[in-house]
């Protein structure tokens, strides 16, 4: 992507990868101190959305690794003084110490590789041009320059017709084997009755 120059002659894509890589460092508060005012001057200098939203971006990130740091050290310090108070019936403080301890230290390095990862994905996408999309602040940062992303493109949707079923040939009845019929007798022709009606009467026997 085409970014270009600002108002002030300057590649727009400097203020970005400038406030990620003041990001890299955000555990330090100096370069928190640096990346505030680099933002506030690329908000009010240039003015330009694609840069607000990207230089925004590195500053909730280093906000949030600061708030989840803050959030740990509190807990671990209310877990110490619970820990005192019932020192006195469980005798346990130096096993509560170290265990803090090392559970504090393990989210301490996991806040800071994400740090460190948000930061180096932010420097490597702005150098493109691109959007730095880092998870869980780019959002905030739309809705603060009231920026609203582009929907995916959805793929073309087809009628669905109806599926032919194949052709289905007629089932055929079982071969019956024709039956032999029985041979027929020939008519005979009747003869005519000689008694019949319109026939004279047989001749009367003679008389001895």
């Amino acid at each position: 992507m085409e970014v270009g120059k600002g108002k002030l002659g300057v590649d727009l894509r400097f203020y970005a990868v400038l406030a990620f890589a003041l990001a890299l460092f955000g555990r330090w508060s100096i370069f928190v101190l640096i990346l505030t005012v680099v933002v506030g001057f690329a908000l009010a200098m240039e003015r330009n959305d694609w840069v607000n939203r990207q230089v925004l971006q590195a500053l909730f990130l280093v906000l949030a690794i600061w708030v989840g740091c803050f959030a740990v050290d509190a807990v671990s310090g209310l877990a110490y003084l619970l820990g005192r108070s019932l020192d006195n019936w469980y005798g346990s403080l130096f096993f509560m110490d170290t265990m803090l301890y090392w559970v504090q230290t393990v989210i301490s390095w996991t806040l800071n590789i994400l740090l460190w990862i948000g930061a180096i994905l932010g420097m490597m996408r702005t150098a493109k041009g691109q959007e730095a999309k880092i998870p869980g602040v780019s959002g905030l940062a739309n809705k603060a320059c009231g920026y609203v992303p582009p929907a995916p493109p959805m793929a073309p949707q087809y009628p669905a017709y109806p599926q032919q079923q194949g052709y289905q040939q007629p089932m055929q009845q079982p071969y019956a084997p024709a039956q032999p019929m029985p041979p027929q007798q020939p008519v005979q022709p009747q003869q005519p009755n000689p008694f019949g009606p319109g026939a004279g009467a047989p001749p009367a026997a003679p008389m001895g």
